[in-house]
């Protein structure tokens, strides 16, 4: 396959890229150090503020970028004060970066509209768990937030203002791999089920049963995220295979 089903664009040439490494800024605190392993972190939106300063709720276009975790009120603010100075890095995801800069103004899928839309336990985007899963709390607008292992940039001051740790052990199925093993640190970030046929330590249970499922047929795209295991019947590739 030439063309990616994300992009429409060819790797090799436009497309973004498979390879990366975390573009983090240094943190110290111990919100972010847990926001970044997936543990569950709560987020007040009423005590939201933008990074410009306003209410959060009484911008244009109130978004969560699930890129940086950062909160803006509108795309002008994302991009002003998150992208331009180094704070949310999505766009160096794609080649090349200078043309679509502007285009690709974070991952804003957390938006103010949805999160009132939905009922409490509920999803408030369908964009990839990869980067960042949100469900709706049953008090108020309230967040539970848990991140994947697709990160591109700290939540600002201004977002962890409104946060809270709600556990210190992840249990997310995409958070990252944290293992220290000499295969584990020489990979790109990665989730803790897709090494465990390098991994030296196994010592998270889950890289044991499932190793993800990236087939684009028809059928294992439109499922979501499934392991092989889930697919081994009906994926339309594996059918070809054994044709």
């Amino acid at each position: 396959m030439k063309l990616c089903y994300m992009c429409s664009n060819q790797h090799h040439h436009h497309g973004h890229h498979v390879e990366w490494t975390y573009p983090h800024q240094p943190y110290t605190d111990e919100l972010t150090r847990h926001f970044h392993r997936g543990c569950r972190v709560s987020l007040d939106c009423e005590k939201l503020k933008c990074v410009c300063g306003k209410d959060w709720a009484s911008g244009s276009q109130p978004t969560i970028c699930i890129a940086c975790g950062t909160a803006t009120c509108s795309a002008e603010c994302h991009l002003e004060h998150v992208q331009t100075p180094g704070h949310c890095l999505f766009y160096t995801n794609f080649t090349p970066t200078h043309s679509v800069f502007e285009e690709m103004n974070g991952f804003r899928a957390i938006l103010l509209q949805n999160i009132r839309m939905v009922k409490p336990g509920m999803k408030v985007t369908q964009a990839s768990p990869r980067f960042m899963t949100a469900i709706k709390s049953s008090e108020g607008l309230s967040l539970t937030i848990q991140r994947g292992f697709r990160q591109y940039g700290n939540p600002m001051a201004s977002t962890k203002a409104a946060m809270a740790v709600a556990e210190t052990t992840p249990d997310y199925d995409f958070r990252v791999c944290e293992c220290k093993c000499y295969a584990c640190t020489r990979a790109p970030p990665h989730p803790i089920y897709n090494c465990n046929h390098y991994c030296e330590l196994k010592a998270d249970a889950k890289k044991l049963g499932f190793i993800e499922c990236w087939c684009i047929c028809s059928h294992c795209v439109t499922r979501g995220g499934h392991s092989r295991l889930d697919c081994f019947t009906s994926c339309l590739a594996n059918k070809l295979d054994k044709a």
